[in-house]
Formats: structure tokens, sequence, C-alpha cells
């Protein structure tokens, strides 16, 4: 957000920082929707519609992000991206994905464990993550 903005006033840098925008889904989503339609099964081709939906937020309506939440926490973040994270470049790195055919497969794994457990591949992020009081 801060490097697509050169200039940004004090109510801008309030917004950008209650943002619920995932980054990393900006760095290898546009990397993961071609394969997965192109090698998936029908299960991963229809995770790839959700994503290529989705607005990469993790708003309480937001419908993507429960499963790419999931997808992500299993991912190897030593060995998944074909540019590691870097010191010099902590902006930019870590992104694309350094086997679209393995990310695939963990997808098709990841979208039954998710619709088995919530029903549905594209279920609400607030249906899956809330805060209750009392």
């Amino acid at each position: 957000m801060l490097a697509a903005d050169e200039s940004i006033s004090f109510e801008e840098m309030i917004t950008y920082k209650h943002s619920t925008r995932m980054e990393l889904a900006d760095r290898i989503l546009d990397g993961l929707i071609p394969p997965a339609r192109k090698y998936g099964n029908e299960l991963a081709k229809r995770a790839a519609d959700i994503f290529a939906k989705w607005d990469r937020q993790a708003d309480a309506d937001s419908r993507g992000a429960v499963l790419f939440t999931a997808w992500a926490d299993k991912l190897d973040f030593d060995t998944a991206f074909s540019q590691p994270w870097s010191e010099s470049q902590p902006r930019t790195t870590p992104d694309g994905l350094a086997n679209p055919k393995a990310a695939v497969e963990l997808l098709e794994t990841v979208g039954a464990e998710v619709e088995k457990k919530y029903g549905s591949l594209d279920v609400n992020w607030g249906k899956v993550f809330r805060l209750r009081a009392g």
C-alpha cells in the first residue's frame, strides 16, 4: 500500500493501518490461479474461481479469505516462493511460487478440508473468525 502511494496524509495512514487486505495474497495468488485452472481437479478449479473473485480482504463477508489462509498456513515458507524473502527487499519479497503444481496439490488437499469442515469453499471470513463478548 505504501509503495503505491508517494505521499500519504495522516488519515490515509490510519486507513492503511486498519486495512484487512492480505498482502501475501497479492504476491502469490496471480501465480496460483492459472495453474489451478490448468492442472487442478474440479475442487482446485472452483477454488481458483473463488480466488479470482475475492477482493483479497479479510472482512466479515469476504469469501476466499478462509480458504486462502488455510492454504497459506500449510505452505512451507522456506521453499514455496520463486523469490524468497530478502532483507534488502523486504517490501517486495517473498514473491511468486517456486512450484505451482505442488501449490495446486496443496490447494486440493486444503480445499477438501475447508469444504468438509465448513460446508463450503467460500465460507465467509466472519463465520469462522469472530470475537464474542460475554
